[in-house]
């Protein structure tokens, strides 16, 4: 199975105002969530986005989503979609740091990666951060394979698009 090639991320205004006012609020904690959309072509698209959900966890250096809460968010948002919207990857804000994933951003993204309930090849990592302005940068999961030897963890960073949504 061929790895879905992705260049760029278009993202509706809209769901990235949502997230800076999310990692606005939680500040200086990290927060998060999902990415919802839909491939085209040699990009993604995201029209959508969940939370962290009520009962998740907010810390200085991480934050663990309300998983329930997601799962039962992003069938919900399927349906309501026709079942186009589905999940592209996750996104999370880093208060006072970079737009650069972290080991364990690394860790997640393989983690995805690898998960067939995910059913994505390739995921996303859109990271929220410094806090004035809130900044923007997405990352797609796109390992070093070496025959024979082992998986080598890798991100690719892919330009951030906005759009107008409909």
């Amino acid at each position: 199975m061929s790895r879905p090639r992705c260049e760029v991320l278009w993202l509706d205004r809209r769901v990235a105002s949502r997230m800076r006012d999310e990692a606005a609020r939680r500040d200086p904690c990290e927060t998060g969530g999902v990415l919802l959309g839909y491939s085209a072509e040699d990009a993604a698209v995201v029209a959508d986005m969940v939370g962290p959900g009520p009962d998740a966890l907010h810390g200085q250096s991480g934050f663990v989503p309300d998983a329930d809460y997601q799962e039962v968010e992003i069938a919900r948002r399927y349906e309501a979609s026709g079942r186009v919207v589905t999940y592209l990857g996750d996104w999370h804000s880093h208060p006072h740091g970079l737009g650069r994933v972290s080991r364990l951003d690394l860790r997640t993204l393989h983690t995805i990666a690898r998960e067939p309930a995910a059913r994505v090849l390739a995921p996303i990592m859109l990271i929220v951060f410094d806090g004035d302005p809130w900044r923007l940068a997405a990352w797609i999961w796109s390992p070093i394979r070496i025959p024979y030897l082992a998986t080598i963890p890798r991100a690719t960073e892919i330009r951030v698009e906005l759009f107008d949504g409909v």
